[in-house]
């Protein structure tokens, strides 16, 4: 497994596993409709906007595995006076869960924001339907902070836990 920094021109690879997994742990809870073309389309964007410009306050991490993209975290500096540094995107292609990538890729994420922010902390937020990525982040220390009701990319209204790191995340459970 190779981690590395994400460069402008894997925008497309982690569109594509951003809409895999999306696919794969969102049915039942976004609009169904959005499964069709649009998700394609709207990550596609969304991830080709993220690298049209530079941020300095923005890092990704990929992971590579015979030069396939199989897992990612995008992380930003700053987002909240709060609650610091937004944790935006984890995703860990299904056939390779259990392996650790989750934990290392949140553990890179908190040690890039602690280098650069001390005093920020990491958030996330998670759906709360979606249970096993909330139980997976609970595993790894995270607190629930705040739940509340927003509109989802696909139209809908969905509930969302916040969970928060103040310490490295480590597996606990």
């Amino acid at each position: 497994m190779i981690f590395r920094d994400a460069l402008s021109g894997d925008f497309t690879s982690i569109a594509a596993l951003h809409t895999r997994s999306w696919r794969e742990h969102y049915s039942g809870i976004f609009d169904e409709d959005y499964f069709g073309k649009a998700i394609e389309k709207d990550r596609l964007n969304v991830w080709k906007e993220r690298f049209s410009k530079g941020n300095s306050l923005r890092k990704v991490i990929l992971v590579e595995e015979n030069n396939e993209l199989v897992a990612f975290a995008c992380t930003f500096l700053d987002h909240d006076p709060q609650n610091g540094a937004l944790l935006d995107n984890l995703h860990v292609r299904s056939d390779f869960h259990g392996r650790g990538l989750g934990l290392q890729l949140m553990q890179q994420s908190f040690d890039w924001v602690k280098s650069q922010r001390p005093e920020q902390s990491l958030y996330l937020s998670v759906l709360s339907e979606n249970k096993a990525s909330k139980q997976f982040y609970l595993n790894l220390g995270g607190k629930v902070i705040d739940t509340h009701f927003e509109k989802s990319q696909a139209g809908n209204e969905v509930e969302v836990d916040v969970l928060l790191w103040e310490d490295r995340p480590q597996r606990i459970a």
